[in-house]
């Protein structure tokens, strides 16, 4: 989904990087609780930092202050990143959960 986003904020397609934000926040809107129910208070801040992050695309973008849009998506990235390397790995081209995170 963020491949998806940041292809449409290089294209300047408008619409797409909103809705894109907006299922990015519901995506991370539910990560956030699945990390909260097993107790991994950690993953589920960082949940919440992405989703906070998505927001701020969507109102740089909705107050036409796109300046703001890039730092937004830079801080986005980081955060999806600093998640999938503490608790994310590669198996035979999948994503999973890391061993002993729950």
């Amino acid at each position: 989904t963020f491949g998806a986003l940041n292809s449409a904020m290089d294209a300047r397609d408008g619409d797409t990087v909103l809705s894109g934000t907006a299922k990015l926040v519901e995506i991370f809107e539910q990560v956030e609780a699945f990390w909260a129910t097993r107790n991994v208070p950690a993953a589920a801040a960082i949940a919440t930092e992405a989703a906070a992050a998505a927001n701020e695309i969507r109102a740089a973008l909705e107050a036409q202050a796109f300046q703001e849009i890039a730092p937004a998506r830079d801080a986005l990235a980081a955060t999806c990143q600093s998640c999938h390397d503490e608790y994310r790995e590669r198996v035979d081209g999948d994503t999973r959960i890391k061993a002993g995170v729950l």
